[in-house]
Parts: C-alpha cells; structure tokens; sequence
C-alpha cells in the first residue's frame, strides 16, 4: 500500500491517493487500485476502509433491485434466497458444462 498527496491539472485541489499493489500468489500477476480522496488527512487504511463500505453498498442497492420482481410473486423472499437462486444456477450451467452430451432443452 502506497499513500501520496498528487495535484492533477483537471482537479483544481491536491488529491490524497491510495494505491495497493496486488499480486496474485499463484500466477504472480501484479495489478494496482488506485482510490482517491479529497481529505488530505486520512490515512490510506481509512480510505480503503471508506471503498470497501462504498462497494458494500452498491452491492446492497443491486441486490434491493433484483430482489423487486422476487417480491413481487413472493413478499418473503430474502437477500439470502436471491444469493441461494443465483448461486445455484451458477453450479447447475458449470454442471452442465461437463456433461459428455448436453441434455434435451425441456430438462434444462
């Protein structure tokens, strides 16, 4: 993790950016993430802190929208069902990705 404070000719305030290198332990691919701040005083463990709660609620608001035509036949279906619908439908196309021959349309 790299912290500097950086000036950028289109931004008329310095920026506190936070960049994290990672590598991948098994194909030893790098990759940075670059986050940015406006508040000169934070540490980069609460910028990243700050990402990760931003990220959290997306995820929140798309799992709220998915969860709209779910309520709709159902008004106690939960987050937790959708990630149980999804995932499922997940395992059964890489299940399905194996077979030797693909199954006739009305088993799928």
């Amino acid at each position: 993790v790299y912290q500097i404070e950086l000036r950028h000719k289109k931004f008329p305030d310095p920026l506190n950016v936070v960049c994290i290198k990672k590598t991948n332990l098994t194909t030893k691919q790098q990759a940075h993430v670059l986050w940015f701040s406006s508040d000169l005083e934070l540490d980069a463990e609460k910028i990243i802190d700050y990402y990760s709660l931003r990220f959290q609620i997306e995820f929140n608001f798309r799992d709220a929208k998915l969860m709209e035509k779910y309520r709709c036949q159902n008004p106690e279906y939960s987050v937790l069902y959708l990630k149980s619908h999804y995932g499922g439908l997940k395992y059964i196309h890489e299940i399905l990705k194996i077979l030797p021959q693909k199954p006739e349309p009305i088993v799928i």
